[in-house]
């Protein structure tokens, strides 16, 4: 597994935004859909960053 540093997942995210922001700015179904695509992409992707710092919060405890 590669390691990701904190200002690179900033980053991404922030492409994700700019991404999503775009795709609202058009019309057309097909714009929206790649918007709504990409929101649930970031929402995946926050929940596996909150999964694997728990793990690790909890790692650390032990």
């Amino acid at each position: 597994m590669v390691e990701i540093s904190n200002s690179d997942i900033e980053r991404i995210m922030s492409c994700l935004d700019i991404a999503i922001e775009h795709y609202k700015s058009l019309n057309g179904l097909r714009n929206s859909t790649h918007a709504w695509a990409i929101g649930q992409l970031k929402d995946k992707i926050n929940r596996k960053l909150k999964k694997q710092h728990s793990k690790s919060a909890n790692h650390d405890k032990e």
